[in-house]
């Protein structure tokens, strides 16, 4: 038969030709021959198995952003900087980890985490809004002194989301990390992008505070074009308390 709303979806959002189907959607009644269209190359490392990846799952993604980093970074002696940061993700992955989550990626001055690798989405929400929360308040406990040490004020923001992600294993022979994958994750750092923008410390979409139970705590919702996404988004704002 024709394809469906999604697979059609799916099928525009990759510009598939025409004659193109999902493998996915396939219903064998018979023997069927496979011919691989793409083969690896030779000397690229060993290739991974089919379905070595991992698995899909409804997950919850956070990223946490440090404000103001390159101009602290043209100021500051190395270590000092070695030291802020340290503090900074230990900061944010113990309270992550305390809510539930797993603090997944720290690359420069952002930290990436992950919930709902063993929960279902609306606890999964839940436990990401803690995060959030906790976060607030030990980043507001250590600025109290980091001005007076550094200079400038200590500044962050958050971008929080929740979908379908391909969660497993990416890198390259034995350098691996464990991550997640899809449109959730990159929706949730634009999200942590706008921040800056909208001078919010968490721009969160309502899809996942629905999830949560907390939609109607965040005031009303706003739609906002999110590059990358072909369809406005409605977002929520916490604005900062200091």
């Amino acid at each position: 038969g024709a394809p469906g709303r999604d697979e059609q979806r799916t099928l525009e959002r990759v510009r598939a030709p025409s004659d193109v189907r999902l493998a996915c959607q396939l219903r064998p009644r018979g023997d069927i021959e496979v011919t691989p269209l793409f083969a690896p190359r030779p000397n690229e490392g060993r290739p991974a198995p089919v379905g070595s990846f991992g698995h899909e799952r409804d997950v919850a993604i956070l990223f946490v952003d440090l404000r103001r980093w390159s101009g602290l970074s043209e100021r500051q002696w190395p270590f000092d900087l070695a030291y802020v940061l340290d503090r900074y993700f230990a900061t944010v992955g113990a309270a992550v980890r305390e809510a539930g989550g797993v603090p997944n990626q720290f690359i420069g001055d952002s930290v990436m985490a992950i919930f709902g690798l063993e929960t279902d989405l609306a606890t999964a929400c839940r436990q990401a809004l803690r995060a959030t929360a906790l976060i607030g308040e030990r980043m507001d406990a250590w600025s109290e002194g980091f001005e007076a040490q550094f200079g400038q004020r200590l500044d962050f923001g958050m971008g929080l989301h929740a979908g379908r992600a391909a969660v497993g294993e990416v890198g390259y022979l034995e350098t691996t990390t464990f991550t997640a994958i899809g449109e959730v994750v990159n929706t949730a750092s634009r999200l942590q992008d706008h921040s800056k923008k909208a001078s919010a410390r968490l721009v969160l979409s309502l899809f996942a505070a629905q999830q949560a139970g907390a939609a109607d705590t965040l005031g009303e919702p706003e739609m906002l074009a999110v590059r990358g996404r072909t369809e406005p988004l409605a977002v929520l704002y916490a604005v900062r308390t200091a």
